[in-house]
């Protein structure tokens, strides 16, 4: 899902292969877009200059990308993957103008690649490999930097974990985050300076369960604090710059708010958290919001998570 806030609205995929855009003012479904999908409609972008939502349809026999018009609601085309197996998150660079998308593995590259998109022409316009990877949350950070989550199969295919920042004007490795896989979705914080990674299916040493978020900071590529969480529904992460608030699902707690801002002010405690290490922002201050997180509110929901 995703939010276009200068029109109020609240995109979501849907199992069938339709997305349903919720009015957030009137808390109703306003419109339902059809992808000629049977299956769904997963991860979303928004280019809010030219008002483009991307969307991947990624369990097609041949994946593909739908490109709608969020003003007039239409499909506008289709980006063909057909040497992929499977297609995950996309990011819109704000820097270029230029959607990317995490393709996990394909023929030519079965560890993974990011790919750009040339929206005009309905096709790839460029490849860069991530071997030994397999890509899956993808997000922007500072200019031209795109985080990239590796996932849990890096670990099991592979025999190694770690994430990467790449510079995408150079198409370079920048920074290697080790220790750090089984990444879904990724999320920036530009007030903070902060990657969030959710880990869910990261693995210890003797491949027992390790699920975590993981707080890298953007700048220097150094991971600055880990959260326990799960490895059952904790593969999403929110962040709300504004009031500081980040958002993850645990299975057992439901959803978990954590409190970014409270451990400045001295006190904080996270449920199920024992935090541990300061976090150095991009300004050079030492700040323990991330270290000393967090007061943690816990909003109970009946039944599983779905996600």
């Amino acid at each position: 899902m995703i939010v276009l806030s200068s029109r109020n609205e609240l995109w979501v995929g849907d199992g069938d292969g339709t997305i349903k855009i919720i009015d957030l003012f009137k808390a109703t479904i306003i419109a339902s877009i059809n992808t000629t999908s049977t299956k769904r409609a997963d991860e979303f972008a928004y280019d809010p200059t030219n008002n483009i939502v991307v969307v991947t349809n990624p369990n097609e026999k041949i994946p593909y990308l739908s490109v709608i018009s969020a003003t007039k609601r239409t499909v506008l085309g289709r980006i063909m993957f057909p040497n992929a197996t499977e297609l995950e998150q996309p990011a819109f660079n704000p820097a270029n103008g230029l959607f990317y998308v995490s393709v996990p593995s394909s023929g030519a590259h079965p560890g993974g690649s990011i790919c750009t998109l040339d929206i005009a022409g309905l096709s790839i316009a460029n490849t860069y490999p991530i071997p030994d990877c397999v890509p899956a949350g993808i997000i922007f950070g500072p200019k031209n930097h795109l985080f990239i989550g590796c996932s849990g199969s890096q670990i099991t295919d592979y025999g190694y974990a770690a994430s990467y920042i790449m510079d995408v004007s150079t198409g370079k490795i920048i920074s290697n985050i080790s220790s750090l896989a089984g990444v879904d979705q990724v999320v920036y914080d530009s007030t903070a300076n902060l990657f969030y990674a959710s880990a869910y299916q990261n693995l210890a040493s003797g491949g027992n369960p390790m699920p975590q978020i993981a707080v890298v900071n953007a700048s220097s590529g150094v991971l600055v604090q880990t959260l326990a969480t799960d490895n059952v529904t904790a593969h999403s992460v929110a962040v709300d710059e504004k009031s500081g608030l980040m958002i993850v699902p645990i299975q057992k707690q439901g959803i978990v708010v954590y409190d970014l801002k409270a451990g400045v002010k001295g006190s904080a405690t996270v449920t199920g958290v024992k935090p541990s290490a300061s976090v150095r922002t991009s300004g050079g201050a030492v700040t323990s919001a991330v270290q000393a997180l967090m007061t943690t509110v816990i909003i109970g929901i009946a039944g599983s998570l779905l996600l």
